[in-house]
């Protein structure tokens, strides 16, 4: 866990390998703590770790460069 305060997909790998053997890969109590990221509750489990790999692959959105691009309800027009 680099600690500087941003996901890598190196960190994804250290909480899989932590899943994959916990006795062997044990993980610091602050990577613990960062590891829940969906609900309460203190486990490093796979949900969390699913959640924080897919969140390293969500493309940033993109800027509105017009209103004709702009998403608007039908019902708020005239």
């Amino acid at each position: 866990m680099s600690g500087d305060g941003r996901v890598s997909p190196a960190d994804v790998a250290t909480y899989r390998q932590f899943l994959a053997n916990p006795t062997g890969a044990p993980l610091t109590a602050d990577a613990q703590t960062r590891c829940v990221v969906l609900g309460s509750g203190t486990a490093c489990n796979i949900v969390q770790v699913s959640a924080i790999r897919r969140g390293l692959n969500v493309p940033p959105l993109a800027p509105l460069l017009s209103s004709a691009a702009a998403q608007v309800c039908g019902a708020t027009r005239p």
